[in-house]
């Protein structure tokens, strides 16, 4: 455990149980095999200041955090899957969460010194900023098990010379077809649980996230669990940057899938190369866009 996090848990006896009793009910989950529960990932525990805690097993998301409690909030402690686990296919986990902890727009959020202690103790929360802002940053360390093809496309782009904040953006274009390891779904995205909605996207908000300007943001969560949504955090865009036409420019597979219900419909699939060289072009163009209208250096 490190040190910050220990003399932390010192100031309770709870707080000290609590954790203990979060960690050992975390791995019983993780083990169970019949369970078929991966979203117990995300388990979470709330240090409350009355020197009691809220333990959650089944997600640190939006609907579990804005449920609340009556004492105050001093930290959220939310478990990240550990990126040697085999059910975790995310070998890009360690150098994307010490971007998201040390160079990330959400980098003040954490707590915690190292990588290393995120997977081994879990991501330290701060509650003392705007709670839309707080759930951001969890929902991105949900990203190394929860959506990594979210920042697959990160870190190819990032490889490729791309800054890591506007790689990010990029991945939040496409959806996904789970059932498909080498193709991406080539529809613009929508999904609540993705920190960007895709149709937001463009230089301003690049520029937004360099700049730390927000748009609505909330109390912060120490006191106020209320929730109204990570994607308001942002401020709005006046235009997209990719649309659903030029999406469509590139050329797909067509395939032929049945839903829950026996319907038959098509998934326009791309390959992922394909789909990461359109974004790394994609990319340039709108670095290029913002160096032109908002970075005042050049």
């Amino acid at each position: 455990m490190n040190k910050k996090l220990s003399k932390l848990l010192s100031k309770h006896e709870g707080w000290s149980d609590g954790y203990d009793e979060w960690l050992e009910g975390s791995d019983e989950n993780d083990s169970n095999e019949d369970n078929g529960n991966r979203f117990a990932n995300a388990s979470y525990i709330s240090l409350l200041e009355d020197g009691t805690t809220r333990i959650q097993l089944y997600g640190a998301c939006h609907v579990g955090l804005g449920s609340g409690t009556s004492s105050p909030v001093t930290l959220i402690i939310s478990k990240v899957r550990r990126k040697e686990n085999v059910d975790t296919p995310c070998p890009i986990a360690f150098s994307y969460i010490k971007w998201l902890i040390t160079d990330s727009p959400w980098a003040n959020v954490f707590l915690n010194p190292t990588v290393k202690s995120v997977f081994e103790d879990g991501a330290m929360i701060r509650t003392d900023i705007p709670s839309n802002h707080m759930m951001q940053a969890i929902q991105c360390t949900r990203y190394i098990w929860d959506r990594n093809y979210r920042i697959q496309p990160w870190s190819n782009l990032v490889k490729r010379g791309i800054n890591p904040t506007l790689a990010f953006m990029m991945g939040h274009f496409f959806r996904h077809d789970c059932s498909n390891k080498k193709y991406y779904e080539w529809n613009l995205a929508d999904y609540e649980h993705d920190v960007f909605n895709a149709k937001f996207i463009n230089a301003k908000l690049y520029n937004s996230l360099l700049t730390s300007r927000f748009g609505t943001l909330n109390p912060d969560y120490y006191t106020r669990h209320s929730y109204v949504g990570v994607w308001k955090v942002w401020a709005k865009v006046d235009r997209r940057f990719i649309t659903a036409e030029q999406l469509r420019s590139v050329k797909v597979t067509p395939v032929r899938k049945r839903s829950w219900g026996g319907e038959s419909y098509t998934l326009d699939l791309i390959k992922k190369q394909d789909a990461y060289d359109f974004l790394y072009g994609k990319a340039l163009e709108l670095q290029e866009e913002w160096e032109r209208d908002y970075n005042t250096a050049t």
